[in-house]
């Protein structure tokens, strides 16, 4: 089967050990390996020799930058800011599994039991094999230089792929398309189109729900604000894979500790947690941002808005949301018919399941340790 791949990525590896390593999952050596994908599996001996990917697959991270952004300048980007934009656009894990789906990677992949019984790769919001293309990309370079990634990239078609439209669901259709505070004075205030999501929330079990987005996502180019929704859509699903804005990272204060052991993150803690908004378009007023709309706007917006975070909560069933600042707070009490104080926790029924809400007011400056300690120790006593 390994001739079978090599063929596919046009490549031949000089040492078999680098392809193998490229293949084989890390939980191989937490649980028994599988056998029904893959019948020329790894004995044991060798698996203990070669170790797992993920070292490759960092590797592979960074060759694949190297090749965009070699592509980049050959396609004429001119500046900094060009370089950054096709590097956001094509390196990120939409187009990398759409890459390996198209190789039938997972065909190849050393899955353990545990993860073959499951299908882990076929789970919505999975980035398996993803992580799995890049450890192949990583293996190539290690055995045969930059000239064999070249080909490799080229033989898949790499960058045409990228080029293909992102289907969107009806509920992200709906969303991006969403006009309704335009056709009323609201238009005023509204500079930019709505933001379904921050990252990718499918399969999370842990979503933060802010109020809405900031006008400097847009100006600091964090976010695309292109006509095309597709386009928007895929620069919001792959956010946390580049550089973004700092706001996230006072959040990200409360998700280590014990709740990192727990949920099993390992560069971001939003590989397991998702973000979304209560109102989907970033604010503007000669007084800032959301802070200094009056009072009857942000009702009206929250009014405007809050179907489309209704139905995003029903179809991504998370176990624990967190409301995060005193108006969302505010507006789940109030659906849910909870009091709350600031930094406790209530089980609440959303579509017929138990639901936990983790109320977490924002503040100037930094939280202390108590308060952090006490915010994870909630929601590791919900998990």
């Amino acid at each position: 089967m390994s001739s079978r791949l090599e063929s596919i990525i046009n490549y031949n590896f000089e040492n078999q050990s680098h392809l193998h390593r490229a293949l084989l999952r890390k939980d191989n050596f937490t649980n028994k390996p599988g056998t029904r994908t893959r019948r020329d599996f790894p004995s044991q001996d060798l698996i203990m020799q070669i170790g797992d990917q993920t070292t490759l697959e960092t590797l592979g991270d960074a060759v694949i930058h190297v090749y965009i952004l070699e592509n980049s300048i050959r396609k004429g980007a001119k500046n900094r800011e060009d370089m950054h934009t096709r590097k956001r656009d094509y390196g990120m894990n939409v187009t990398l599994d759409r890459v390996a789906t198209k190789i039938r990677l997972q065909e190849f992949i050393y899955w353990s039991e545990n993860e073959e019984n499951t299908r882990i790769w076929e789970k919505k919001g999975s980035q398996v094999l993803a992580d799995c293309f890049e450890s192949l990309i990583g293996a190539i370079y290690l055995d045969g230089g930059m000239t064999s990634v070249r080909k490799a990239l080229d033989k898949v078609k790499f960058l045409e792929l990228y080029q293909e439209k992102m289907p969107l669901s009806e509920l992200e259709e709906r969303a991006h398309a969403c006009k309704i505070c335009h056709q009323t004075d609201l238009n005023e205030v509204i500079l930019h189109h709505p933001v379904y999501s921050f990252g990718d929330p499918s399969g999370k079990k842990i979503l933060v729900v802010g109020i809405n987005p900031s006008t400097r996502e847009f100006k600091d180019d964090y976010l695309s604000d292109s006509e095309d929704p597709s386009e928007r859509h895929l620069s919001q699903l792959t956010y946390f894979q580049r550089d973004y804005y700092d706001f996230f990272k006072k959040i990200e204060e409360f998700f280590g500790g014990n709740v990192q052991d727990r949920i099993g993150w390992s560069d971001s803690p939003w590989e397991k947690i998702g973000f979304v908004d209560l109102v989907k378009c970033s604010t503007r007023t000669d007084k800032g941002q959301w802070g200094g709309l009056k009072g009857s706007q942000k009702r009206r917006l929250i009014h405007n808005c809050q179907s489309h975070l209704i139905h995003q909560l029903e179809e991504l069933k998370p176990k624990i949301i967190i409301p995060y600042g005193a108006d969302v707070c505010k507006w789940f009490s109030k659906r849910h018919n909870v009091s709350y104080t600031p930094f406790t926790s209530r089980i609440v029924t959303i579509d017929s399941k138990d639901t936990g809400i983790l109320f977490l007011n924002q503040k100037q400056g930094p939280y202390s340790q108590d308060i952090i300690d006490k915010v994870r120790n909630e929601m590791f006593h919900m998990m």
